[in-house]
């Protein structure tokens, strides 16, 4: 726990905030991801998983971060679409909904972090940063090959969209029966930028959520008392909270506590009511929320039962960000003139002015090449009226890495990275994503995996580049790069893309993508395609088009209801995508389309169930007849979404 606590505090994430931006300090969108598969109940019977995703969640500031749920074994179980948490309510709702659902099942990784994106796509606060914690006992294994296939082609395109749109996914591998595969959720985590663990105990579980609460949130956790209660029944600590920065005091106490006397730096004795108000209570432990406390000295007593364990924890919520500029900001830098970085400090987003509150904190410049060597690192705890000023003077032509932090007793807040080019231009991409499409033989037959990077940048001193992957769906052993001829040689995803830099010689580079798609052509295909099958295979092909293509026979009407914004579309077959209409939100899914049957009828197909009122619950697929409108809803409460009307232009039962 502690090394786990260290490491944390410093290799921390920090946001950098506007005084417009004061709700989005250190505020994000998250989605619990939870395995309710059978084996489940095998690796974790005592439900350590539970307490940890509690701990989690109560130690969420009280406002400003979206959280939702998705819970999954065959197939998804469960869904909370994210909501701002501000306080016990809440958070309650979520964790409940985690916990009351059943166990059973295969394991659908895939199908619920198609979810998980889709919901942070469609419903998280599109101002926040998003997260995906996903925990899971094994790998992707459904009860047939086929729907594990379907699984890992869903797993595969999530990790795309999530690549795409910056969410970062934390992964953790409960792998207690030493069955599941920890190479997937590490390349899960690897693609996205998160972060994976692999734990071999559940009750070890609650370790790595705190490690990843304080790796998200900027935050760090200092261990007051571990030891046993001793015969007085009550174990004592004060403790001190800083004067600037801090949102929030969250005292986590694992034990068997009885009750709590807390006292503010100004003698004030929190009564039974002020502590019922702050008290966050689960099996595991307790945890007591101060909201905007008085910064000095605090007092807290434990009391519990003579000779039993306790330990107690001190976490902060930091509301505190750095923002850093250069003074006389150029594109490029002359070598022997000095480089001036003014760090200014915020709090909550407000700009902190009275600069006697910079009083204890220091601000740290380093400055790297290219290749990760520490040219050198200056150290200033004196802020003028600007704020701290830091300065570097490059002897030399090249590019250069500046990193800016603020530190206060090992709390550690980013100030901002700048590059830095001195004398010499960096290189451009000619493009911006290189597609690559890779047909995979089989015997000995040799596939062509290597891809060509050189054209995709050029620099205007340097005729070759140097390049580096800087992200992959792909694991680091599964491709090799040597000059500029990038070769996979296990496709461990069938599709996914790679983060370029080409550098320059100096150091200076510019970053492109590469996607990759691959098809694995197999024996049974190439036999297909060598034999008489092929034949057989065109024919179906054929059937399955005409199927595909069958006839609307008519328009269809679709009305937004909130808005009362109305299309009219003539459709001559196959399907007709919702947003075709163009109509606003409606709150359904955005894969949501009418589907054409060559009859007079057709049906509207959603990818999360709906309600109707021509049905009874909810459903993926409502039969809309010809001549009648149908109402098509969100919620139970019968507030959004479409009224829709089918005008066919036959006359057929309907039955």
């Amino acid at each position: 726990m502690c090394a786990m606590v260290l490491l944390a505090v410093f290799c921390l994430p920090s946001l950098a905030a506007e005084a417009s931006e004061d709700e989005k300090v250190n505020r994000f969108n998250v989605v619990m991801v939870t395995d309710a598969s059978g084996s489940m109940s095998d690796t974790d019977p005592d439900g350590y998983r539970y307490e940890a995703i509690n701990l989690f969640i109560a130690l969420l500031a009280n406002g400003g971060n979206h959280v939702g749920s998705v819970v999954f074994s065959n197939e998804v179980s469960a869904e909370e679409d994210p909501m701002e948490v501000t306080g016990r309510p809440e958070k309650t709702e979520i964790t409940d909904s985690i916990q009351g659902q059943e166990v059973g099942g295969w394991t659908d990784i895939g199908g619920a972090l198609e979810e998980a994106v889709d919901m942070l796509e469609e419903s998280g606060n599109p101002e926040l940063p998003s997260i995906i914690v996903l925990l899971t006992d094994g790998n992707t294994e459904m009860g047939t090959e086929e729907e594990t296939q379907e699984s890992i082609a869903k797993k595969e395109e999530a990790l795309e969209e999530a690549r795409d749109s910056g969410c970062q996914i934390y992964t953790i591998c409960l792998n207690q029966n030493q069955q599941a595969n920890p190479d997937e959720l590490r390349q899960i985590a690897q693609a996205t930028g998160g972060q994976f663990r692999e734990v071999q105990k559940a009750e070890d579980l609650q370790d790595v959520f705190d490690l990843y609460y304080q790796m998200i949130f900027s935050t760090q956790s200092v261990k007051l008392a571990e030891e046993t209660i001793p015969e007085s029944g009550v174990v004592s600590r004060d403790f001190d909270v800083a004067e600037l920065g801090v949102e929030e005091i969250n005292m986590v106490v694992f034990g068997e506590a009885d009750r709590y006397v807390l006292r503010d730096p100004q003698g004030h004795e929190y009564t039974e009511e002020e502590l019922a108000e702050i008290l966050y209570s689960s099996r595991t432990f307790d945890l007591l929320k101060i909201s905007q406390p008085q910064s000095g000295q605090w007092h807290l007593d434990v009391y519990g039962t003579p000779s039993s364990q306790i330990e107690i924890f001190k976490i902060y919520n930091s509301n505190l960000s750095a923002t850093t500029h250069i003074r006389d900001e150029q594109e490029n830098y002359i070598a022997g003139t000095p480089v001036e970085f003014i760090t200014e400090l915020y709090e909550g987003g407000q700009k902190v002015t009275d600069m006697a509150r910079y009083a204890g904190y220091k601000a740290v410049l380093e400055v790297t090449d290219f290749e990760g060597n520490v040219l050198d690192t200056v150290e200033v705890d004196q802020a003028g009226e600007e704020g701290f000023v830091t300065s570097f003077t490059p002897a030399d032509y090249g590019t250069f890495y500046a990193t800016l932090r603020v530190e206060n007793e090992g709390q550690v807040t980013s100030g901002g990275q700048f590059t830095l080019n001195v004398g010499n231009t960096p290189p451009t991409a000619n493009v911006e994503v290189l597609e690559k499409h890779i047909n995979i033989w089989p015997f000995l037959i040799p596939t062509d995996s290597t891809i060509d990077l050189s054209e995709a940048a050029s620099d205007a001193e340097d005729a070759s580049l140097n390049y580096q992957v800087e992200s992959s769906s792909w694991l680091e052993d599964d491709y090799t790069l040597e000059g500029s001829q990038l070769t996979i040689n296990n496709f461990s995803v069938s599709r996914g893309s790679f983060t370029i830099q080409a550098y320059d010689s100096q150091g200076a580079y510019c970053t492109f993508e590469v996607k990759v798609t691959s098809t694995n052509i197999g024996i049974l295909a190439l036999i297909l395609m060598l034999g008489g099958g092929l034949l057989v295979l065109i024919i179906l092909l054929i059937l399955l088009r005409i199927a595909l293509r069958k006839a609307f026979m008519g328009s269809v009407t679709a009305e937004n209801l909130e808005t009362r914004q109305e299309s009219t579309i003539t459709k001559n077959r196959g399907r007709l995508k919702l947003t075709m209409f163009q109509i606003g939100v409606t709150g359904l899914h955005k894969k949501s389309y009418f589907q054409a049957t060559g009859k007079s009828y057709i049906t509207f197909v959603s990818k999360k169930p709906v309600y109707a009122d021509n049905i009874v619950g909810k459903a993926k697929k409502i039969r809309l007849n010809n001549g009648e409108d149908v109402y098509i809803y969100v919620d139970a409460e019968h507030t959004r979404g479409i009224r829709v009307r089918f005008d066919s232009v036959i006359q057929e039962s309907m039955y």
